[in-house]
């Protein structure tokens, strides 16, 4: 069964209004001129009889699908569909499915005007009755767009509703691209009867890029653009799959975010600079992307690419002016990946990204910079004869930048002289080999380091000639940080000082350490050994010499102890520290930021200002507190406190008990009142004819209260000691001798 399609320039304006027309065929019918017309989605009640062919035309005003339906078909006859043209050119011919079964044809019709469907017997006769119904789809607005001529114009970033609903559908879509790029299209949402098949052309109609997916799949197809124009991307049904009038997605689009397209060869590399960050994107399977860097001295070419997208690990390699390639990295997908190479010769070198076969592409940006770094002045010398000269006793800088790289030196003797070669500052984890030659290049010396941050070859006595440096890395790692190498005369260093703490509280310790002294550490307190302890009580610098084979080396950098302040502390308590039992204690401390006190009958407190309630007589004693301040230095204070036993006083009915002592009197006496609630309390001395001679008296709420009188100056006679409290008065009397 063939189709034939008419594919027509334009694109048209999808829209048809169904018509009425007859619902019974009206015979003769049996060719073009005596066609019936029917109308669209009309239903048509028609018969085949022996011999008879029925010809029906429809009106098309749109483009679209002409669908036509044969149904409820007699049980003793099976039915053929044709659909021709105006000009009765066949467009498409549907066999019958079988005896008693519906037959369905359709066909595209891209260009208004009149119509046919022919329907016969396939060798097979009813006069029973059939419907036949035509319907014209134009859901997929872009038909019809079959051939370059009528391709649909589409804008970057389009996304489209499509449908392939005819055996011979194809798709045809052209872009007018105005810089290089990434052409992608993508066809989504794809019904699961069939499968895509994506084509790019150039605008010669050429193919650029192909792909096929199965049924139900996504598409995608991407292709890298170097030439403004016109270029088309063609979608048709995998060829094994089947075809559906649904509707799926599809978009275009040209990504130009990787503003270093096209450069995918070295004869259109684009040109950058040292140090100049990049964004590129590896999001064509094809894309490679070429850099060319001027190198006008030696130096080290690094190369990082970061931030890679997890889809894809990149493939890195370094050429030089010759196109040849002089390094290589491989890296995982999602991992940054970095390269190094010396490069000794002038002239324009290459660096060439792509992706690691085994992994995807990614539109993502990632980030490259390309560095060519100059300041290991002594490159290139990897060989005896590149060696660079250096000075006896001038230090010098160079790295062991690159997997590869290897140092050499040479140095003159003019006298004989012992001398000593140094390397310092070397990386962390760097562990290097450093190897001397005579003029014959045999090896004489050599020292190694284990992540050590210096080595020394032993001293040796040179005798007049050239002698040869290298350095070389003894592990896989390698820095870009420069070390030192020195052909020191031979002089004896100072050793290097350094001290547990800096600073200490009086009457602390601290522990001084020499390093990098090869014979005896000679301290300023006179002791000696590569660790001793001091006790300063000032602030005091410290500095050492080192001893070795009869020479002392220069005083080291003196190191300064210094010594921390201490608080002042204070101890008090309330009362002066007497108290009488039942009382409260007070003690109160200042001087620091924390406090610890402790007394008799094993008290502590870390209270400032603690409080002790109801005294007694055992808690008598010195209270000592012991003052922190923010230094972590300490000093104490402490606190004499009284606490009397009260005996033979107690509260009479009136709630006051009072005693004199001594009575009678000669100087002074001591009068003690306890009250039988807390109270303030006010004590008078009068004569016997009632006149006050002495007065003292406490504001203080308190049971227990103490006055002290001096009668010296008074006449001997007997007077009285009156006490008032709590509105209620008490009486003594007592004799003055």
């Amino acid at each position: 069964m063939n189709r034939l399609f008419t594919l027509l320039i334009g694109l048209l304006s999808l829209a048809y209004q169904p018509g009425w027309g007859q619902t019974t065929e009206t015979e003769p019918n049996n060719s073009f001129t005596q066609a019936n017309s029917i109308a669209l989605d009309n239903e048509i009640q028609a018969s085949l009889p022996s011999g008879d062919i029925d010809y029906f035309k429809v009106t098309i005003s749109t483009p679209g699908v002409l669908n036509v339906a044969v149904e409820k078909v007699p049980k003793d006859i099976n039915i053929a569909i044709e659909i021709f043209n105006a000009s009765t050119v066949r467009l498409a011919s549907e066999g019958s499915r079988g005896y008693g079964f519906s037959s369905y044809a359709d066909a595209q019709v891209c260009a208004p005007g009149t119509y046919y469907v022919v329907v016969a017997g396939n060798y097979s006769s009813s006069k029973e009755t059939f419907t036949l119904k035509a319907t014209l789809d134009v859901t997929d607005v872009y038909e019809c767009n079959n051939t370059f001529q009528t391709a649909t114009p589409v804008k970057n970033g389009d996304k489209l509703r499509i449908a392939l609903n005819d055996a011979e559908d194809v798709d045809y879509f052209k872009i007018d691209i105005k810089k290089p790029g990434i052409l992608y299209a993508a066809t989504e949402n794809i019904p699961t009867e069939f499968g895509t098949y994506l084509q790019i052309y150039n605008s010669a109609t050429q193919s650029l890029e192909q792909w096929s997916s199965g049924n139900g799949a996504n598409g995608y197809i991407d292709y890298t653009i170097c030439d403004p124009g016109i270029y088309y991307v063609v979608v048709a049904r995998n060829n094994y799959t089947t075809y559906s009038p649904k509707l799926f997605d599809f978009r275009i689009g040209i990504d130009t975010a990787d503003v270093y397209e096209c450069n995918n060869a070295f004869t259109t590399a684009k040109e950058i600079k040292s140090g100049q960050k990049l964004k590129i994107q590896m999001a064509d399977e094809d894309d490679a992307d070429y850099f060319k860097i001027n190198v006008t001295k030696p130096g080290l070419l690094y190369v990082a690419a970061e931030n890679i997208p997890k889809e894809f690990g990149v493939y890195m390699q370094i050429f030089d002016p010759a196109n040849r390639e002089i390094r290589r990295v491989s890296g995982n997908s999602g991992q940054n990946a970095y390269m190094d190479k010396s490069v000794c010769g002038v002239g324009t070198y290459y660096v060439v990204i792509s992706r690691n076969n085994y992994t995807n592409y990614s539109y993502d940006l990632f980030d490259l910079v390309v560095l060519h770094d100059t300041t290991d002045a002594y490159e290139c010398n990897n060989t005896f004869t590149e060696a660079k000269s250096i000075s006896i006793a001038k230090p010098i800088k160079a790295t062991l930048a690159d997997a590869e790289d290897v140092d050499f030196f040479k140095f003159t003797v003019d006298t004989r002289t012992t001398l000593i070669v140094k390397m310092l500052d070397i990386p962390a984890q760097v562990s290097s080999t450093v190897r001397i030659y005579n003029a014959s290049q045999s090896q004489i010396l050599q020292a190694f380091s284990n992540n050590e941050k210096s080595l020394v070859v032993n001293r040796n006595a040179y005798d007049p000639g050239v002698y040869y440096i290298r350095v070389e890395r003894n592990s896989n790692a390698y820095s870009y940080n420069p070390y030192t190498l020195e052909v020191a005369r031979d002089t004896v260093l100072p050793p290097k000082l350094a001290a547990n703490v800096l600073s200490i509280c009086p009457g602390g310790e601290v522990i001084l350490t020499a390093s990098e002294c090869t014979g005896t550490v000679r301290w300023s307190t006179s002791q000696t050994g590569l660790t001793i302890t001091v006790k300063p009580t000032a602030a005091t610098s410290y500095t050492a010499v080192c001893e070795d084979g009869g020479r002392t080396s220069k005083p080291s950098t003196p190191l300064t102890i210094s010594i921390k302040p201490v608080p002042t502390a204070t101890a008090s308590a309330s009362s002066s520290g007497n108290y009488y039992e039942t009382q409260t204690i007070q003690l109160s401390a200042t001087g620091g930021g924390t406090y610890l006190w402790q007394g008799p009958n094993n008290y502590s407190s870390s209270v400032q200002n603690p409080s002790i309630a109801n005294a007694k007589a055992g808690m008598s004693g010195d209270y000592v507190v012991k003052v922190t301040n923010t230094e972590s230095c300490t000093a104490s204070a402490s606190v004499k406190v009284t606490v009397s036993l009260i005996t033979g006083i107690e509260p009479d009915a009136d709630g006051i008990g009072l005693t004199v002592s001594p009575n009678p009197i000669s100087e002074e006496c001591t009068i003690k009142l306890v009250l039988d609630k807390p109270a303030p309390a006010m004590v008078r001395l009068l004569s016997t004819a009632g006149k006050e001679v002495r007065q003292w008296e406490s504001n203080k709420s308190t049971r227990f209260h103490e006055a002290t009188f001096r009668l010296a100056d008074l006449p001997a006679g007997l007077y009285i000691i009156q006490v008032k409290a709590n509105d209620k008065t008490a009486s003594e009397k007592v004799l003055k001798n």
